[in-house]
């Protein structure tokens, strides 16, 4: 018998851990595999809302970055741009699942990242700025999406979180963190075992991010509130 397991993953995402078994459909069994499905969602959950309470912390409590964004000074400004580059390569270093993370200023229209500092309209996620610019602020982590820094760069696929700064008004600009979905891939991967022999991932729009699709089985589905099954 085949099932799926089927959790929200904050708020765009949706896992899904596809598990065979051959014990007849013992209730033990079935419990032991949705157990082990929570689990994996439980731990990408965590490490998500880490980052997501990282961030909000360092808007809140990092100085440099609040001086950066309110001085009209320009030396001033040089100095905490370089604080604030060194801020963001640090938490780059520190957590493997950030590909990467830049500030756009929108009183200057610039980006300040790690690696660089320069004009929106110089900078590789470009697009992805004007739709913010545009009312498109996501709700939380996005689809898969590409990312490069600049023109020429490799894209890479990411999720991607947006914070304001401030956090409830965005007057001065926004916080993008990526993450590698590569990253998230390779931590499936290392979930399954001959029991658990795919776990999917699906957008918001019910695409296949990472895993296989295979049709007509039967499934467990939850979104926190409830559970489906379906036969």
């Amino acid at each position: 018998m085949r099932f799926y397991f089927y959790n929200l993953f904050p708020p765009h995402l949706l896992i899904v851990a596809r598990y065979y078994t051959a014990c007849n459909g013992l209730p033990q069994t079935l419990k032991t595999n949705v157990a082990f499905a929570n689990h994996v969602v439980s731990i990408l959950e965590q490490y998500f809302k880490s980052i997501d309470g990282s961030m909000i912390k360092e808007i809140d409590q990092n100085e440099d970055l609040k001086e950066y964004l309110y001085t009209s000074d320009r030396v001033k400004k040089y100095y905490y741009a370089n604080k604030v580059s060194d801020t963001l390569n640090n938490i780059v270093v520190n957590n493997k699942w950030i590909h990467s993370i830049y500030l756009y200023n929108i009183e200057d229209q610039t980006v300040l990242s790690s690696n660089i500092s320069t004009k929106v309209d110089s900078f590789g996620d470009e697009k992805f700025i004007r739709e913010l610019q545009n009312g498109g602020f996501p709700k939380g982590w996005t689809n898969k999406r590409e990312y490069h820094e600049l023109e020429y760069d490799k894209p890479v696929e990411v999720f991607s979180l947006v914070k304001p700064f401030p956090l409830f008004t965005a007057e001065k600009g926004y916080i993008v963190i990526n993450v590698n979905v590569q990253t998230v891939k390779s931590m499936l991967d290392s979930m399954t075992n001959f029991e658990i022999s795919h776990i999917n991932l699906y957008d918001s729009q019910g695409q296949l991010v990472i895993g296989s699709s295979i049709e007509d089985m039967s499934e467990i589905k939850s979104n926190y509130l409830g559970w489906t099954h379906r036969y």
